[in-house]
C-alpha cells in the first residue's frame, strides 16, 4: 500500500507523481479492476445462487461499482498529468480522495450487511470490525486524516479470506435474509 497525493498536496507534487509513476499507477488500477470483476461472482455466490435481491449480493455489487468508480480520476489523472492545467490536477486529485470515500463506504455497508447475516458469532464480530473500521476511514478521509488508511483496507482482505476459506470449506456463511432472524 503506497500513499498518492491528493487534495492537500501542492499540485506540483500531484503533477511529479503521476507523471513518474503513471505505468505503477495504471497497474494497480489494472489490478484493482481485475480484483473488482473477481468480487462479483464472490459476491453473488456468497449470497447464495445469484438471489439479485439478496442485500449480501446488492451490498458486494455496490463495491465493484465504487472500484470501478475509484479508477476513473486517477487513470485520468495519469494520462493528464503532464498537461493539465492546476485546476484540473487539483480537481482530480480531490476526485481521487473522494471516491476513496465512497468505497470504504461501501465497504462498511458489505461489511455491516454480512454482520447482520453471518451463520456464526466469530464471523459476525469480524465482519462488524470491518464495518466500524471502513465506516470510520470514509469519515477520516473525508477529513483529510489517514489514521486507517494501512488498518482498515487489510481488515476487509481479511474478512474476504475467511469468507473464502469456509466457503470452500463448505461451511455455512451467511444466512440468507429471508431466513435470518427479525
Amino acid at each position: 500500500m503506497a500513499t498518492v497525493p491528493g487534495r492537500d498536496d501542492a499540485v506540483s507534487t500531484v503533477r511529479s507523481f503521476y507523471v513518474h509513476h503513471a505505468g505503477v499507477v495504471v497497474a494497480a488500477q489494472i489490478l484493482g479492476l481485475v480484483a473488482a470483476a473477481a468480487f462479483a461472482p464472490f459476491a453473488l455466490g456468497l449470497a447464495g445462487a445469484a438471489r439479485r435481491r439478496d442485500p449480501v449480493a446488492a451490498s458486494g455489487l455496490g463495491i465493484v461499482a465504487a472500484a470501478v468508480v475509484t479508477a476513473i480520476p486517477v487513470l485520468i489523472l495519469c494520462v493528464v498529468a503532464g498537461h493539465a492545467s492546476a485546476r484540473v490536477l487539483h480537481a482530480l486529485a480531490l476526485a481521487s480522495d473522494l471516491v476513496d470515500v465512497l468505497l470504504f463506504a461501501a465497504i462498511a455497508v458489505f461489511a455491516g450487511v454480512v454482520a447482520a447475516h453471518a451463520a456464526t458469532t466469530v464471523l459476525r464480530v469480524l465482519a462488524g470490525v470491518v464495518a466500524v473500521l471502513a465506516a470510520a476511514q470514509a469519515v477520516l478521509l473525508l477529513a483529510g486524516s489517514g489514521l486507517l488508511e494501512v488498518v482498515a483496507p487489510v481488515t476487509f482482505v481479511v474478512l474476504v479470506l475467511v469468507l473464502s476459506v469456509l466457503l470452500l470449506r463448505g461451511r455455512d456463511v451467511v444466512r440468507s435474509a429471508r431466513s435470518a432472524p427479525a
